[in-house]
């Protein structure tokens, strides 16, 4: 686990601004692996809140065990009470030796979404061949639309590569990404991982804040005369104008 999240009940966790990567199992064989960069242990955890955190899982996982997982951020079932999640970005492209999908960007085994919990704002990348956005009661969400459908989340969130500028370097190479300026403000997140301002109405999604707002003011100017001020000195007795 690169986080893992095991207190009970008020816990009131505040996860902000962390760049997560390199967590993959190494067991091989028939092991059944289980990778997470983001975990919560215990459904008895309360209040826990998840803000502008940058995670990608990647590489290849060498078991072949069919129950052999991965996931960007994982959560126990049922799911904890009062649990926030926004303006994440989770990503996952690990491939196993296993056929089947077992890389997942959210995953739950949880059957129901309890209304006080909310996931929005997010991006929930899920790449290669045993990829798939999530898994929620009981089957894997292959695309966001599945998985909005299946929990009723994430109605904002996006789905797409975030161009991070390596597989250990989680900030963002450039401003063009799908992550760029589409978060919502959350009150007291003020700066990102290295201390750089967030945008106060659209921040960027995950732990850096790489675009800015720049406001383009045009002035006119127009042909003719223009008026010059020049220093007057005072002489004695008279006033002249220097040129």
């Amino acid at each position: 686990y690169g986080i893992q999240q095991a207190t009970g009940a008020g816990s009131n966790l505040l996860c902000i601004n962390n760049m997560i990567s390199g967590v993959r199992s190494a067991g091989a064989g028939t092991d059944q692996n289980i990778a997470a960069g983001l975990s919560v242990s215990s459904f008895l955890s309360s209040g826990d809140r998840y803000f502008h955190n940058s995670v990608l899982l990647d590489g290849n996982d060498g078991s072949s065990s069919p129950t052999a997982r991965s996931a960007a951020f994982e959560l126990p079932s049922p799911l904890p009470s009062g649990l926030k999640m926004r303006n994440n970005i989770f990503s996952n492209a690990t491939t196993f030796s296993a056929a089947g999908t077992h890389a997942f960007a959210l995953y739950t085994p949880s059957a129901a979404w309890p209304s006080a919990d909310t996931s929005n704002y997010n991006n929930l990348h899920a790449a290669g061949p045993q990829a798939a956005v999530g898994y929620f009661n009981g089957s894997a969400r292959t695309g966001l639309p599945d998985w909005q459908s299946a929990t009723g989340q994430d109605g904002a969130s996006v789905s797409g590569d975030p161009l991070f500028v390596s597989s250990t370097n989680l900030h963002i190479s450039t401003g063009s990404s799908i992550a760029s300026n589409i978060g919502s403000p959350v009150t007291g997140v003020n700066q990102d991982i290295d201390g750089e301002a967030r945008n106060v109405l659209a921040p960027d999604l995950g732990a850096d804040e790489f675009s800015s707002s720049h406001i383009t003011i045009s002035v006119p100017i127009s042909s003719g005369w223009y008026m010059v001020s020049n220093p007057v000195v005072r002489g004695s007795g008279t006033d002249s104008v220097q040129q």
